[in-house]
């Protein structure tokens, strides 16, 4: 088994400063500062662990994989704009300003916790099987619904490791293979699910000029609100010719191109390190001198 630990912190602030000479681009007779911070924290853990039992033979492999994870989000910003500045460039920071014309302040946060699980049988280098699945948790969804479960399987038989395909010298991996499974979507507002109210200001009676403060619901709670699931469905043939994906050299490559035997192709391959070949691979037809006529690129 084995864990990590990931942590990502972002630590910005930011202070502006227009003077009293920049009044023609910004309307303040007598300049104006501003202060922001953006604080981002994120922690993320994980925890795996492996089974891999030997019970079964040398023709059967299992292989089961599992663990959990935790991760912790969370944001503050403040932001804080003033005017009227002391005449003079000595003054440059929000502190001396004589009024201050917007402020505001936030944070906002989220956690995940996740359970998943997976196993893999592979039987003779031929039969692949395998199947998953995790329970996820977030603090974005309602009370009735933080966690959804999600599963897939899949399953593929690679067929070059069977006697009936090993003699075709061109193709070096075959397989066929299907899978289904679903997976959720939880990208929506931190606070989505929840029932919120904001800061307002009323005046207690007509007339008045005194405003008193109070509180209103600018959004319902929502306790059922739950996952996104999509389902997904795979079918795909994985081949492989020459043994192409193997060479690791642009000799070797080219070596792969040279063993085609069907029709002529223009092959162009490139290295790593930047360099280039260039081959014709497949068998050129021929034309005999007494008919004019064509052999078949299969008997070339």
């Amino acid at each position: 088994w084995y864990a990590d630990l990931g942590i990502d912190l972002l630590d910005m602030s930011e202070n502006a400063w227009r003077g009293y000479r920049m009044t023609a681009f910004t309307g303040v007779a007598d300049g104006s500062a501003t202060a922001s911070g953006d604080r981002i924290y994120n922690y993320q853990t994980n925890t795996y662990v492996n089974w891999t039992p030997t019970i079964f033979g040398d023709a059967h492999k299992l292989d089961v994989p599992g663990g959990i994870a935790f991760q912790f989000g969370e944001r503050v910003t403040e932001f804080v704009t003033g005017q009227g500045l002391p005449v003079g460039d000595k003054f440059r920071f929000v502190n001396a300003a004589s009024r201050f014309t917007s402020a505001s302040s936030g944070i906002t946060g989220y956690r995940f916790d996740s359970y998943f699980g997976r196993a893999n049988y592979k039987w003779r280098e031929r039969l692949l099987i395998g199947a998953s699945v995790r329970v996820d948790g977030s603090s974005r969804f309602g009370v009735n619904n933080r966690y959804g479960t999600f599963y897939g399987v899949s399953a593929g038989f690679i067929l070059t490791e069977t006697e009936a395909f090993k003699s075709i010298e061109w193709l070096s991996f075959l397989k066929p293979r299907i899978s289904y499974g679903t997976t959720g979507n939880a990208e929506i507002g931190n606070f989505a699910s929840r029932g919120l109210v904001a800061p307002t200001a009323y005046k207690v009676a007509a007339g008045t000029t005194t405003a008193q403060l109070g509180v209103i619901y600018n959004q319902l709670g929502e306790p059922d609100l739950r996952w996104e699931t999509t389902n997904k469905l795979d079918i795909a043939i994985d081949f492989g010719l020459f043994e192409m994906a193997d060479a690791t050299t642009l000799e070797d490559a080219l070596a792969c191109a040279r063993r085609w035997k069907g029709p002529p192709q223009n092959v162009l391959v490139a290295s790593a390190d930047g360099r280039i070949g260039w081959t014709i691979s497949g068998a050129l037809p021929l034309r005999t001198r007494a008919t004019r006529r064509m052999i078949d690129w299969r008997d070339a």
